[in-house]
């Protein structure tokens, strides 16, 4: 084998594997696109254990109870919803 062959050989390897990576991404965004199609705009995806499990836009929160407690390292007061209470919404 010459060392011109060689090298054919070696750049076609080298462009099959960037092929195969750049195929096996355009799949997994396409899926993850596929995911968030039924979201509005502006929704927050929830993942569950790397799952997309459902979203929620900001005006679904008008409905919870809000929280709040004062931060032991910072002495301010924090505000917001708890997580359990949203995703339970």
């Amino acid at each position: 084998m010459s060392q011109k062959t060689r090298i054919i050989l070696g750049l076609l390897v080298i462009v099959v594997i960037i092929g195969g990576v750049l195929a096996v991404d355009a799949i997994q965004r396409k899926q993850r696109a596929a995911a968030f199609d039924n979201l509005p705009p502006g929704a927050i995806p929830i993942y569950v254990a790397d799952k997309f499990q459902d979203g929620f836009v900001p005006d679904d929160l008008s409905e919870l109870e809000g929280a709040s407690f004062i931060d032991d390292e910072e002495g301010k007061t924090q505000e917001g919803w708890m997580l359990r209470d949203v995703l339970q919404l």
